[in-house]
């Protein structure tokens, strides 16, 4: 994983993040029986799908790169 090449770009770890929240949310949540790992995720991971919450601003998913 590397930091992302241009301020267009999601980094890796925001996608991989991004992408397992979409999964959570939109697969296992309908579950009755499901917890969510971390509520916080719903807010920091949701770049694009306002009809559940306002998404998170670029500078804030981009700040994810930073560390390991």
């Amino acid at each position: 994983m590397v930091v992302q090449s241009m301020p267009d770009a999601s980094p890796t770890k925001w996608r991989l993040g991004h992408t397992t929240w979409f999964f959570e949310t939109f697969f296992v949540s309908p579950n009755p029986t499901h917890l969510a790992f971390d509520a916080a995720f719903a807010y920091l991971f949701n770049s694009y799908y306002e009809a559940l919450a306002p998404p998170v601003s670029p500078p804030v998913s981009h700040g994810l790169s930073a560390g390991s």
